[in-house]
């Protein structure tokens, strides 16, 4: 992962501005100095290699990956859930979708990691716009069965902020 970084105060020097979806420049404040759930910027080809990196047990054991893909919040009822740093879908016949999103000063990012069958999404945007987390209805490109309940008008399976 060559081109993934973490962004520091000292960066602001080197990188190119930030501007929120009405063209206004987004100015560095104190939440940039926050890692961890934000400010992680990455390209698709290193968030690819994380995600082989999960798949293929080179980051994390078998177990610690069950244990972050299971959904423990269960804070409302629905599909919608929560694991150990992971969203998830869980549908009536058990499929289950795992994703995360990214937002940060107008830039945001779909990452969804299918575990069965094997296939990763990922969408990155430079302009904030709700429009992206349509790529979650690619899903059912990879799962069949969802198709029909990701072409509803009405389904949140996005997980959007």
């Amino acid at each position: 992962m060559k081109n993934t970084f973490v962004f520091r105060m000292n960066d602001s020097l080197h990188n190119g501005l930030s501007y929120d979806w009405k063209g206004q420049e987004i100015p560095v404040n104190f939440l940039d100095d926050v890692y961890g759930d934000k400010n992680i910027y990455s390209t698709p080809q290193d968030l690819l290699q994380w995600s082989r990196g999960l798949r293929e047990g080179i980051l994390f054991t078998k177990e610690t990956l069950e244990a972050a893909f299971t959904p423990y919040s269960h804070e409302k009822p629905g599909i919608k859930n929560y694991g150990l740093g992971w969203r998830m879908n869980v549908y009536e016949d058990g499929t289950k979708t795992t994703f995360h999103n990214g937002w940060w000063h107008g830039n945001n990012a779909v990452f969804i990691h299918l575990i069965q069958p094997n296939a990763t999404i990922i969408v990155l945007g430079n302009r904030f716009t709700r429009n992206i987390y349509k790529a979650y209805k690619l899903a059912g490109i990879f799962i069949p069965s969802l198709r029909k309940v990701l072409a509803e008008p009405d389904h949140e399976g996005h997980g959007a902020p």
